[in-house]
């Protein structure tokens, strides 16, 4: 049985978006895990960096 094109455009429509909602979700997930690694450079290693700074101020600092 042959759909009419009204059933196929509907479907195509149907289709993209359940893609469009699968990308939003696996973005989303994307997003919460740069988060986390952000935190991360935050609290360790901008720290790090800034006394890292403060030695080399002071070693060229008499």
């Amino acid at each position: 049985m042959r759909n009419s094109i009204g059933t196929k455009i509907f479907g195509l429509a149907i289709f993209l978006l359940c893609l469009t909602l699968a990308l939003s979700g696996f973005l989303l997930w994307q997003v919460s895990s740069l988060s986390g690694e952000l935190d991360v450079l935050a609290k360790k290693t901008i720290p790090l960096s800034d006394a890292l700074a403060e030695l080399n101020e002071a070693r060229w600092c008499p």
